[in-house]
């Protein structure tokens, strides 16, 4: 969904966890509300959002572009009007993979109500882990950073059954990052559409959105059960 509307010209904008929806097996993306073209330059300001800041990109609420090459871009400025793009969105997805996986327990398919439940210790120390990243107050650069290096770190007081679907999740920020720094180098041409003249850029584009199919696919091949974790206190 989110590759179609980047095809189009579009950014959604407002991607958290109340507006992915899951229907006959598989998501649907929902609440375009939000969702503007990614040349309006009129209409990127940063809203009051509550729940919804948990899973935006840093660089939104900042309304500063933070990965800008050491020198100036091909215009020699540095100063540029800030404008969502589909970056921020695909960024905005993983921070609700990660959510789902630090506010979830993971069930064998196999598991029966008969089952022993959770030790509290583990869940008290994976919720302690997911506030980490998820914080009552968050803080531009705590969120950057979280992003950037302490995932890795806080995925460890996981149980050995999201570890893996940890280790997937993992890969996505050092290639955002790669093209973030791609993107913020061709500013302010990349917040335009591509034209014919742009060869390669919607391959390059294409990539990053490949990546994060290959993997979200791998981890639904996983058999497992989400169990959320006020449900199973």
């Amino acid at each position: 969904a989110l590759k179609l509307l980047k095809k189009l010209g579009w950014v959604h904008w407002d991607i958290s966890i109340s507006n992915i929806l899951w229907y006959n097996g598989g998501s649907k993306l929902a609440d375009l509300e939000y969702a503007k073209r990614i040349d309006d330059k009129m209409s990127h300001d940063m809203w009051a959002a509550n729940q919804t800041r948990f899973f935006m990109s840093v660089e939104v609420p900042a309304q500063l572009y933070l990965f800008l090459p050491d020198e100036p871009p091909n215009n020699g400025c540095r100063e540029f009007l800030f404008a969502h793009n589909y970056l921020h969105d695909l960024k905005s997805l993983w921070w609700v993979a990660v959510w789902i996986v630090f506010y979830n327990e993971f069930w064998g398919p196999q598991r029966s109500d008969a089952d022993t439940y959770p030790d509290l210790q583990d869940i008290d120390r994976q919720l302690a882990a997911a506030e980490t990243l998820f914080p009552p107050s968050i803080k531009d650069k705590d969120r950057q950073n979280g992003f950037q290096t302490a995932f890795p770190r806080i995925c460890k007081e996981l149980p050995d059954s999201q570890q893996i679907i940890c280790s997937h999740l993992n890969v996505l920020p050092r290639n955002l990052i790669k093209h973030y720094k791609k993107f913020e180098a061709m500013l302010p041409h990349s917040i335009n559409m591509p034209t014919p003249k742009d060869e390669g850029r919607d391959d390059d584009e294409d990539a990053i959105h490949a990546t994060f199919e290959q993997i979200f696919t791998s981890s639904q091949r996983l058999e497992f059960i989400l169990a959320f974790i006020p449900d199973v206190l």
